[in-house]
């Protein structure tokens, strides 16, 4: 089980932290779309998973299982990063534009039109179509 170094086998880390893999996996995979594979989340975070093992050392004074939690959610997050069309300005833009429209249309009750969400988001309305059409195409 142990090696000469006292450390655990590679396969003996993944038998032993394999469910901590899928938890964080299935935490993970909660907040994402449809779109998003729980398993290759979790393959993405074996890989984190081996990675932190053979970085690990003892004297750094953190337990393996927080220090191969952060490590595993890390790969996880670069794997949906890696494997994201959209740069992070759009969906940035994408979110800003959906959060205008829902308070616009608390505030009036009703559907808003571009005039009213480009006014909220102090912008003239061509920029906003612009804007508009640039999440549309991508």
């Amino acid at each position: 089980m142990y090696n000469a170094q006292g450390k655990l086998s590679q396969s003996d880390v993944l038998t032993k932290y394999a469910p901590l893999v899928r938890r964080l996996g299935l935490q993970l995979v909660a907040k994402m779309p449809a779109s998003v594979d729980l398993d290759d989340l979790i393959q993405a975070g074996m890989i984190g998973l081996m990675d932190a093992a053979s970085r690990y050392k003892e004297d750094q004074g953190a337990q393996f299982e927080t220090y191969a939690s952060q490590r595993i959610r890390g790969a996880m997050l670069d794997e949906l990063r890696a494997n994201d069309w959209l740069p992070r300005s759009m969906r940035k833009t994408s979110r800003e534009v959906e959060s205008a429209v829902h308070k616009v249309e608390q505030n009036l009750g009703r559907a808003a039109s571009e005039t009213e969400i480009a006014e909220h988001m102090n912008m003239p309305l061509g920029e906003y179509q612009s804007m508009l059409q640039d999440l549309h195409g991508s």
